[in-house]
């Protein structure tokens, strides 16, 4: 059909009035295409004048005008309607640019919280509020895969009573068993379930080519189909509790969907394909990152259970050597809070500090090979008794060594008893050839042992040990650490744990 800008219409037409035709003419047509209408008549009343603007003509004139005049008013007219046409474009233009804006800011703030260290759980809820404030949508809620089902993760304006009856989407038979489909996953029902299951067709209006559902009347929706439509066994919770505008957008963490962004609201029209569009973008980027935080919680569990499993071995190798030794019994403990406080005293990093404490805790393990009567020995020792009291540390360092550490603790415990000047056992290593860690393990062990009583000798104090370790400074004893030790007994009040 030829496009037309203007239209002459008589009110006295034969068959159909100039009126109706009018009528047709506003209904078949959209604003911004509709052409525009005059409305001619012998009459110059005030009725007829506003019955041809009731029908919808643009101006009203009379027969009796001329054709200059009416030509006139029609360009008029035709000026008048292009000017406000290119108004509506600018304010369209910006309404767009304004809502892209926004949408700019929400997609910055969203990601901005996917980026914190927090679980998943905080960011989650975190995420469902900002959406819902910056929208003003009524209702909110993620869900989240959790073994074979897709509950709710967290929501935010659902009532308890559509959370408890739409958590669980599975259906079931007969005998309440839930039905699986032919690759053995659960068949999930509903709407949601079918944006979960990627069981959409595009080619429906109610589906979009990335695998949404959206709907702004769930009214319509329902009474326009049929379940075959709509690919699925429809509950109609959403519909029954009044919402109207429904949209489902699936969270994928590469191919893998992982979960759902619900967005419902009890108004008609909320949604727009390119409000749709946009959260499915966001959806991409929330489902990536909380893939990524949830196996970062996942890998930060395992680890707190194997750091347990190895805290339990080695108080086990502590209490060992305790058996082994009764008359040091509590030693490794000591020496090993001893050296942590230094190692934190010096500013050393969070590893650094945990590869002291776990060499500390450990270090006298060389022990297990020398024997009980030698270590239990009242009275001075012999050369060749304290040739194999020296080989404990590479005793030790022999029996850790096929262990994967994340840090040298073998080394570390090898050479605990090593000197800057050389004079140190069992390689007799100098300066910076002994790590800082074994140096600060040889400066706790020997504050601790002269501090405490041994099967040769009494308890010889703080006080002298301090004054030892300060002679050595330099020496055999690194000053950095020696310096750290004695700001810990007289500056901070260190005491060694009981």
């Amino acid at each position: 059909v030829q496009h037309v800008d203007g239209v002459l219409l008589d009110v006295m037409m034969p068959g159909i009035g100039g009126l109706d035709v009018c009528r047709l003419i506003k209904s078949q047509s959209s604003a911004a295409d509709r052409p525009v209408v005059i409305v001619l008549s012998s009459k110059d009343d005030r009725d007829s004048v506003v019955a041809g603007l009731e029908a919808g003509a643009d101006d009203y004139a009379s027969k009796a005008a001329g054709f200059e005049i009416l030509k006139g008013r029609m360009r008029a007219l035709l000026r008048r309607k292009q000017f406000e046409e290119e108004n509506r474009r600018l304010l369209e233009d910006a309404q767009a640019r304004v809502r892209a804006q926004e949408w700019l800011r929400l997609a910055r703030e969203v990601l901005e919280l996917l980026n914190r260290p927090e679980g998943p759980a905080d960011v989650i809820r975190d995420i469902i509020s900002l959406i819902r404030r910056s929208t003003g949508l009524d209702s909110i809620g993620i869900r989240l895969r959790d073994g074979e089902h897709f509950p709710y993760y967290q929501t935010s304006g659902f009532d308890e009573a559509h959370i408890c009856a739409e958590n669980h989407l599975c259906q079931h038979d007969a005998a309440g068993t839930p039905l699986r489909d032919g690759t053995g996953n659960i068949v999930l029902g509903c709407m949601c379930g079918n944006v979960l299951r990627g069981r959409v067709d595009p080619g429906k209006p109610f589906f979009t080519p990335r695998g949404s559902f959206w709907t702004n009347s769930t009214t319509t929706l329902l009474a326009t189909t049929t379940e075959a439509d709509r690919l699925t066994q429809t509950r109609d919770r959403c519909n029954a509790e009044g919402y109207e505008s429904v949209a489902l957008v699936p969270l994928r963490s590469g191919a893998e969907t992982i979960g759902l962004l619900q967005l419902n609201d009890r108004r008609t029209d909320r949604f727009t394909p390119d409000m749709v569009h946009f959260f499915e973008g966001l959806g991409s980027s929330i489902g990536i990152a909380l893939a990524r935080k949830r196996a970062e919680e996942a890998q930060r569990d395992t680890l707190a259970k194997l750091r347990a499993t190895f805290d339990g071995i080695v108080h086990t190798i502590m209490r060992a050597v305790e058996l082994r030794d009764p008359y040091t019994a509590g030693h490794q403990r000591r020496v090993a809070d001893l050296a942590r406080a230094i190692a934190v005293e010096m500013g050393l990093s969070t590893d650094q500090v945990e590869a002291v404490l776990f060499a500390a805790n450990i270090h006298d393990i060389g022990k297990i090979a020398v024997p009980a009567e030698i270590l239990s020995k009242p009275g001075k020792l012999s050369a060749m008794e304290f040739s194999l009291i020296k080989e404990h540390s590479r005793t030790a360092f022999e029996l850790l060594r096929p262990v994967e550490f994340p840090w040298p603790l073998p080394t570390i415990v090898l050479q605990h008893h090593e000197r800057l000047d050389g004079t140190g056992y069992p390689d007799g290593l100098k300066g910076d050839a002994i790590l800082l860690e074994a140096r600060i393990l040889g400066v706790a062990d020997v504050v601790e042992a002269m501090a405490s009583h041994r099967p040769y000798r009494p308890a010889l104090g703080i006080d002298m040990a301090l004054g030892e370790i300060t002679k050595q400074s330099g020496k055999g004893l690194d000053p950095a650490v020696v310096n750290a030790c004695v700001r810990l007994f007289r500056e901070k009040e260190y005491r060694f744990v009981a």
